[in-house]
């Protein structure tokens, strides 16, 4: 007996087309991520490219209060959090120590702002194997179900049923590979983003320790 899409979809039980709508619905799910944070990351470095290169020559003398105010049209870079963060913190407490620890702080905040949806891939990657393994096992019970109403162990009486198991099972996997690619890549992205951002932060404390050093009375 031959089968196709329609016809296999068709003879699955209710509790097997559950399952793999479910699958389905954990790809897309990982798959929008993607998209998001993979938008979101892209604009990103964008951004942060070009404030960085035009606030550059003003953190060199350094001017803070002209950097503060050319960093509101850049509201899509974490190196442009990290600088408003950084000298409005300068400005009211003078202490670049203070200001640094602040900001360890605060790099862990947008560090969950860069992950947040990264947990839906790691979930869809761990779990969907074992959700394309329970529809293996529903479509192994069709199976034996099958040779009962037959009453005998031919082709035709499990055919359906193990054609739904591999179904289920090929789906399971399909949905998680994906979802382990995805997810080890945003993550390096992500890894590489901290690390500018933590390099950010530390230039801009450089230079506020040099503007102390500027400030201090001559003996």
């Amino acid at each position: 007996m031959e089968f196709n899409w329609i016809q296999m979809w068709s003879s699955m039980s209710p509790l097997a087309k559950g399952v793999a709508v479910v699958l389905i619905i954990m790809g897309l799910m990982s798959l929008s991520v993607f998209i998001e944070r993979s938008i979101v990351i892209y604009r990103h470095r964008k951004s942060s490219k070009v404030f960085l290169n035009e606030v550059a020559p003003l953190l060199a003398n350094p001017h803070f209060s002209d950097a503060l105010a050319i960093t509101d049209k850049y509201s899509t870079s974490y190196a442009a959090k990290v600088m408003i963060k950084g000298i409005k913190d300068y400005q009211v407490d003078k202490d670049p120590k203070k200001v640094s620890n602040k900001l360890e702080r605060y790099y862990e905040s947008l560090s969950h702002e860069m992950r947040r949806g990264l947990t839906v891939l790691s979930t869809v990657a761990s779990t969907a194997p074992f959700v394309g393994l329970l529809g293996t096992v529903i479509g192994i019970v069709s199976a034996f179900r099958g040779i009962a109403q037959a009453g005998s162990g031919g082709l035709a009486a499990v055919s359906a049923g193990i054609a739904e198991a591999l179904v289920e099972t090929a789906l399971g996997l399909f949905v998680a590979i994906p979802a382990v690619i995805m997810f080890y890549y945003l993550s390096v992205k992500i890894d590489k983003e901290e690390i500018t951002v933590r390099s950010i932060g530390g230039e801009l404390v450089e230079k506020m320790e040099e503007d102390i050093e500027i400030r201090k009375p001559a003996h």
